[in-house]
């Protein structure tokens, strides 16, 4: 008897191990592809815009057609403004109405609709499945609207309830940002290598031994990023950040027992720590993989700055897979500083997304990428981001495909890469 109970227990707690790591993967995949965090079950619909233009309830028409009863809220917003999933559900509904213009319904469970209208573009289709925070659309004006906003509403039972006794538009919220440059997996990968090897109080060797910050120290020095030799002035010398914020390469810093700073570990994601331990031979001490919480940290640091976010690699890598035409790495890279030469002129726009999305530019269907991009176009917008790969097309800022350039007959007026040639002003 007792031994069957051990099985039922042990098959228990295997099979908890097992959905955890599964919920840690899943995890870890939405924040590589970039989403947003709230505080609250229903989230804020548009993060980045708070004010409330017109209430649930009754209401004067504010243009022809506009319903007096309103259904919902609508939130002001300018045009092209992430629009995310209130709570986690299948979408029903992503299509073109007269009325709700470009709009979106989301079944969350057998109570709850949620409703997102008026947008300008839609990034998901009938029957995905999306997760709360995902972008799902880009804010407009199409339908009956009198101006650029996002209308949200719930249905609960098949009634339509005021959408602030379930969102906050005081909520907190956050953009992730993991995997922001290619550098932090690089260098966790990096560190990984040494697991197992000796703890040396003094030492800086990754193979020989070393002791805490000669570990960190070491692995930072391997990509080009100098920084003390100390626990203590590597804390200091750091930008401080929150453990919400914790990127992996980040560091995490502990105290002793006199409150002195004396130990640091790096950061690699999915709740833990690679670090140099102790001189207890391994996996006891040495260079081991720990517990985020195995000790309470006094402070958190940043070295890793990068020069662009999870959404400007989003919008590039959409872009990129979109309007390239062949499988040249070299044409992937011209389109993508396309996109980099905009962003650095007047009037195209001052962000990647900004560029990306301003109407009458980029024409491909580049929305259906922007959630699922496909590696090549990922890496290669990355190369273009972080400036490694070379630019073959120096301020150009226009391109149309090599077949439409030689039908106009401007084929040579530009630089053909990678089927589109490439012109410094519109020429059609």
């Amino acid at each position: 008897m007792d031994r069957i109970l051990a099985w039922i227990i042990g098959g228990f707690f295997g099979f908890l191990l097992i959905f955890c790591a599964i919920l840690g993967s899943s995890f870890e995949e939405s924040e590589g592809n970039g989403y947003y965090y709230g505080t609250k079950e229903w989230m804020w619909p548009v993060p980045e815009c708070r004010t409330i233009s017109s209430y649930f309830g009754k209401r004067n028409s504010p243009t022809a057609g506009a319903s007096t009863d309103h259904r919902g809220i609508d939130i002001a917003c300018q045009e092209g403004t992430d629009v995310v999933a209130s709570k986690g559900g299948t979408v029903t509904v992503a299509e073109a109405s007269a009325s709700e213009g470009n709009w979106i319904a989301i079944k969350h469970d057998e109570h709850f609709v949620s409703y997102y209208m008026h947008n300008s573009t839609l990034l998901v289709s009938a029957g995905d499945t999306v997760s709360r925070g995902q972008v799902i659309a880009l804010s407009g004006n199409t339908g009956i609207s009198s101006g650029p906003h996002s209308h949200f509403s719930i249905l609960k039972d098949g009634k339509y309830v005021d959408p602030l006794k379930y969102v906050d538009p005081k909520e907190e919220i956050i953009y992730s940002t993991t995997a922001t440059t290619g550098i932090r997996k690089e260098m966790v990968a990096y560190a990984k290598q040494f697991i197992g090897n000796k703890y040396v109080y003094g030492g800086t060797s990754l193979t020989n031994g070393a002791d805490c910050s000669g570990f960190t120290m070491r692995v930072y020095e391997h990509f080009d990023i100098k920084i003390p030799r100390t626990a203590a002035e590597q804390y200091h010398a750091s930008e401080k950040i929150e453990k919400k914020d914790l990127l992996p390469g980040d560091l995490l810093f502990y105290t002793d027992s006199s409150g002195q700073i004396s130990h640091v570990t790096m950061y690699i994601g999915n709740s833990q720590v690679i670090h140099a331990s102790n001189s207890k031979p391994y996996p006891e001490g040495g260079i081991k993989i720990s517990d985020i919480g195995y000790r309470k940290p006094c402070g958190y640091g940043r070295y890793i700055k990068a020069a662009y976010s999870e959404q400007d690699l989003k919008y590039m890598a959409a872009c990129i897979a979109a309007e390239s035409l062949s499988t040249s790495k070299e044409g992937q890279h011209a389109v993508g500083y396309v996109v980099m030469n905009r962003v650095n002129a007047k009037g195209f726009g001052s962000t990647v997304k900004e560029v990306v999305t301003a109407k009458g530019q980029f024409n491909s269907p580049w929305n259906k990428y922007l959630n699922k991009a496909p590696d090549w176009a990922l890496k290669s917008a990355r190369a273009v981001l972080e400036g490694t790969a070379a630019n073959p097309i120096g301020n150009r800022c226009y391109f149309i495909s090599a077949a439409y350039a030689k039908q106009l007959g401007i084929e040579k007026n530009g630089i053909n890469v990678g089927d589109n040639v490439f012109y410094e002003k519109c020429e059609w």
